[in-house]
C-alpha cells in the first residue's frame, strides 16, 4: 500500500469550529453526503473519483494538528449501502 499524498494545505481552526475537537473522544463528528438515484455506480470508480476530488480540494481531507487544520492525505471514505 502506498503512503497517502499530502499537500501544503493548512489553515487555523476557526472559533466557530472548536466544538468539533471539543467533543468527547468516544463521539465522532461526521459530515455525510447521500446520493440517491437509479442505475449503478461502480464503487471502485466512485472511490477513485473521490480520491481525485480530494487531491483537487485537500481541505476535504483535513485533520486537526494543534490549532490548525492540515491535509491528512487520506481520501474521504465511500460506503455503499443497500437501500432496500
Amino acid at each position: 500500500m502506498t503512503e497517502p499524498a499530502t499537500s501544503d494545505f493548512s489553515r487555523p481552526v476557526f472559533l466557530s469550529e472548536w466544538h468539533m475537537p471539543a467533543q468527547p473522544s468516544d463521539s465522532m463528528m461526521v459530515i455525510q453526503l447521500f446520493v440517491q438515484g437509479r442505475g449503478a455506480i461502480d464503487p471502485d470508480a466512485l472511490r477513485c473519483a473521490v480520491a481525485r476530488a480530494g487531491d483537487a480540494c485537500p481541505g476535504s481531507r483535513q485533520r486537526r494538528d494543534g490549532r490548525r487544520w492540515v491535509d491528512s492525505g487520506l481520501a474521504p471514505e465511500v460506503r455503499v449501502i443497500d437501500s432496500r
